[in-house]
């Protein structure tokens, strides 16, 4: 059972963000014209209801965390013991849901993914950023979060205390971790993949992946031209710590050639470079 951590951190912190059961869905990957990355898995049935006792979770917790003038690097070594925290409580609520087995999201993988996708203003985090999508928050929530994390996920576009926006994201990349969306030639997305040898074991690779998952490089929606990427060899490309582009090239990736891709890997290269092990 997931229990309080740190009173700074608000009572039954993750029970009161996922206090419902999920809705079930039809499976039918697409992703948004605007940036072809992946954003929504399906549609839900019906409208999410706002999470419950979210005010009450958070009162305490915001006012720890801090933000504004820092960049990157600062604000994950300023914010590291919350972020801790909140892990053990994520992975907590992950083994419930995934059972046992079920593998940790490391503050590896929060590290690298919000160089690459927490929003930033005159040179600092901003907590408050509108996203590609119309996501409100430090970290872009995706339009299909109930699906990932259940029905007591918040309205899309909703900004959400920074605390909350932060831990909400953490269980998405929790269930992407550890749930099986659809077969490929490379083993269950998105479970197996980062099982796979030479990645299950390394963090460093393993938040990489996680970076590629987020960025649609395994879905064939984000190719043109029929030119899609073999995941056999993207995978082999991030156990052998290839770089984005030489594991696109070649491909009908719709932002290859771009800085939208040099800018990805220019933040993962940098997170592991700031924490080479995380926080």
């Amino acid at each position: 059972m997931i229990t309080k951590i740190n009173r700074s951190f608000g009572g039954r912190f993750i029970e009161a963000l996922t206090s419902a059961s999920p809705y079930g869905l039809r499976l039918s990957l697409f992703c948004e014209a605007a940036t072809r990355d992946m954003r929504t898995v399906d549609r839900k049935l019906t409208e999410t209801q706002p999470i419950r006792a979210r005010e009450e979770a958070f009162e305490a917790g915001s006012a720890v965390w801090v933000w504004e003038g820092l960049d990157k690097r600062a604000f994950l070594s300023a914010n590291a013991s919350r972020i801790r925290e909140m892990l053990v409580e994520v992975n907590g609520w992950s083994a419930d849901r995934h059972g046992a087995g079920a593998l940790p999201l490391t503050s590896q993988d929060l590290a690298v993914l919000i160089y690459c996708e927490a929003g930033f203003r005159n040179g600092a985090m901003d907590a408050h950023a509108t996203h590609s999508l119309g996501e409100r928050g430090l970290l872009p929530l995706p339009s299909n979060l109930s699906f990932w994390i259940g029905e007591s996920a918040p309205g899309h576009g909703t900004l959400l205390a920074l605390p909350e926006n932060v831990a909400l994201y953490a269980l998405y990349l929790a269930s992407i971790k550890n749930r099986s969306v659809r077969s490929s030639a490379v083993g269950m997305l998105y479970t197996e993949l980062f099982r796979a040898d030479d990645i299950s074991d390394h963090t460093v690779r393993s938040a990489k992946l996680m970076a590629g998952v987020i960025h649609g490089y395994f879905l064939d929606m984000n190719y043109r031209g029929g030119k899609t990427a073999d995941p056999v060899a993207l995978m082999t490309g991030y156990q052998a710590d290839l770089g984005v582009d030489d594991m696109l090239a070649g491909t009908g990736y719709v932002h290859l050639g771009t800085t939208i891709l040099s800018n990805r890997q220019r933040n993962i290269d940098a997170a592991v470079r700031d924490f080479p092990v995380g926080l």
